[in-house]
């Protein structure tokens, strides 16, 4: 008599920023023709993708499993940016795809007045943490901004991580430096900051804050291929900093398959691809917000 194979539990991997072709975001500029992304994924040496051309979610989920992507995280706009979107839309996306999508980055405003309903709310719809743009903020901030530190305390009490971003968010490059995230995790030591998009241009002074800082998270992004400076993220995912690099695609800002195939490609190890796609997301989803993750069973 054959024996029936051993079943076993294997943890998915997790793309930890994505903005989907679907309800809402489609409102978003990123998604207009006009817009020229498809110029500009061109310009960064991708082939624009059937999902951005059709905006079609179900030509993304077939992407995502061509990459050996499972689920992914949608990341709502901060109040902040003029093409936001409310908690409320986002998180009813989210509830429509819980196969795909698994939980989402929450907006909240940065006026003191409304902060703590916007948490409460984040809380309430199942946020996995708050996204915070000081570079695009009226007017802008740094991340270390003053009337920041509360903001950030008061997402900690809520259990919900921060999202800070940073890259190309300001009026110019210095609003991306990560001195100014490495003095906000000084400041509030007991949040957890995650550096979206990942510090670039400052990439070794990145690595450098998050070496000191144990409670700063980063997530190159789109800049962890092509874009100069790329192979120092690969280099500190193979080794010191493998612990705490979270893999993200910020889709549609790159091919999502033609982006894998390039960190992997780049000398990125299989260890550290397990390491910041499948272990580390899951194990900072666990510190955040509850979200629903889901584990699928091979032989």
């Amino acid at each position: 008599m054959t024996m029936p194979l051993e079943r076993r539990a294997v943890l998915p991997a997790i793309d930890m920023r994505l903005r989907p072709p679907a309800g809402p975001f489609l409102s978003l500029p990123m998604f207009r023709v006009e817009n020229g992304l498809a110029a500009r994924l061109r310009q960064r040496g991708y082939t624009p993708p059937e999902s951005l051309a059709a905006c079609s979610l179900d030509a993304l989920f077939a992407e995502m499993d061509e990459a050996g992507i499972d689920a992914s995280v949608v990341a709502a706009r901060a109040p902040t940016s003029d093409d936001a979107l409310s908690n409320a839309a986002v998180a009813e996306l989210v509830s429509a795809h819980r196969d795909r999508l698994i939980g989402f980055i929450g907006a909240v405003a940065l006026d003191p007045d409304v902060t703590a309903s916007d948490l409460d709310e984040c809380v309430r719809l199942g946020a996995i943490g708050i996204a915070v743009e000081p570079g695009l903020a009226k007017p802008p901030m740094r991340a270390d901004d003053a009337r920041l530190l509360p903001v950030y305390s008061a997402a900690a009490s809520r259990g919900l991580p921060i999202f800070v971003t940073g890259g190309d968010s300001g009026p110019d490059t210095a609003f991306a430096s990560p001195l100014w995230l490495e003095r906000a995790s000084a400041a509030v030591p007991v949040a957890e900051f995650v550096a979206v998009h990942g510090g670039w241009p400052y990439v070794r002074e990145m690595v450098a804050v998050a070496l000191r800082r144990h409670n700063v998270w980063v997530m190159p992004d789109m800049y962890a291929a092509h874009f100069p400076g790329h192979r120092d993220y690969t280099e500190a995912a193979n080794g010191l900093l493998r612990d705490r690099i979270l893999f993200a695609t910020s889709y549609p800002a790159v091919n999502i398959v033609e982006y894998v195939r390039a960190l992997r490609e780049d000398g990125l190890t299989d260890e550290a691809w397990r390491a910041i796609a499948v272990d580390n997301p899951h194990r900072f989803l666990r510190r955040g917000a509850a979200a629903p993750v889901r584990t699928r069973v091979t032989p």
